[in-house]
C-alpha cells in the first residue's frame, strides 16, 4: 500500500470538539522471524515439499521447484512378520512391498 496518511479523518455526530495528535513513531518495516511459509510461496502445478528445520524454513535450491508426487507404490508396507515372538538374538523376517533393494536403506527398531 505504500506510504499512507496518518490518520483517516472520520465524520462523527458528537457535539463535542475532539482533538487528537498524530506522531509517527517508525517508519515502514515489519520483522517476522521465522518468515511465514505462506508469504515464500510461489505458483506451482503440482503439490511442493515444505520443510521447517527450528522452526526455520528451508528454502529449495533447485530451480524448477521442489515437486512432490505421491505414490502409493512408494511408500514401504509391511505385510507380516515371522516370528511374531521370539527371544533376543533370534533372526526374524519381515514380508512387505516397496522396500528399499539396498540394506544401509532400512532401519528396523524393535522394543
Amino acid at each position: 500500500a505504500g506510504d499512507v496518511p496518518f490518520l483517516v479523518s472520520v465524520e462523527t455526530n458528537l457535539n463535542e470538539k475532539v482533538s487528537t495528535t498524530v506522531y509517527e513513531q517508525q517508519t515502514g518495516g515489519l520483522f517476522f522471524r521465522p518468515i511465514p511459509i505462506e508469504m515464500i510461496r510461489t505458483v506451482h502445478t503440482s503439490p511442493q515439499l515444505n520443510v521447517q528445520i527450528d522452526d526455520m524454513v528451508a528454502s529449495c535450491s533447485v530451480p524448477t521447484g521442489c515437486s512432490v508426487t505421491f505414490s502409493d507404490n512408494a511408500i514401504a508396507t509391511v505385510r507380516d512378520i515371522q516370528p511374531l515372538a521370539g527371544v533376543g538374538g533370534q533372526v526374524f523376517t519381515i514380508y512387505g512391498i516397496a522396500f528399499s533393494n539396498f540394506k544401509e536403506d532400512i532401519t528396523v527398531l524393535l522394543g
